[in-house]
């Protein structure tokens, strides 16, 4: 609430600010969470039950449908239903998460900070976005409506991230 009665950049900050919280109420966290072997002889994870991201990039059902179309393939293609028989599932799925937690991370850092430091940081990525100098940077968040595989790998680098915060 301290925040709000502060904050320039939510129109009616203010009158948040000054509002009386209710409760009892609930919260979301928005940690990550994952195993990076989501199956053991007889039973394999997938979707939230395997892991999940911060959903602040919303990708929660995306993952579980890749999840299901992956195993799915991997169990008709073969009545072999052996933990090895699912290890590119976890491999795959592994790499996945790690992007997407990447950019959903670097989504909260330009995104949501608040603040003076937030609001010109926002500012100065818009312009070099506008720009249009630094082809790379078209990358940076693209991960959300292309999917995490159909973009290049230095895009999930921390030199990516650098750029886009400096």
């Amino acid at each position: 609430m301290d925040a709000f009665r502060t904050l320039s950049s939510v129109p009616q900050a203010g009158a948040i600010g000054s509002g009386t919280p209710v409760g009892p109420r609930a919260t979301l966290t928005g940690e990550d969470t994952w195993t990076d072997v989501p199956f053991v002889q007889g039973v394999v994870l997938i979707g939230d039950a395997a892991g999940y991201n911060d959903p602040i990039i919303g990708q929660g059902l995306s993952l579980a449908l890749r999840d299901v179309r992956i195993v799915s393939k991997l169990l008709t293609d073969d009545e072999d239903w052996s933990p090895e028989r699912l290890r590119p599932y976890a491999e795959e799925r592994r790499e996945r998460l790690r992007r997407l937690r990447f950019t959903a991370a670097l989504v909260a850092s330009l995104a949501g900070e608040f603040g003076p430091e937030g609001a010109d940081r926002r500012r100065r990525f818009g312009q070099r976005m506008r720009e249009g100098r630094d082809p790379e940077l078209k990358f940076a968040f693209a991960a959300n409506p292309l999917g995490p595989d159909d973009v290049p790998a230095f895009a999930f680098e921390q030199s990516m991230r650098e750029k886009v915060l400096q």
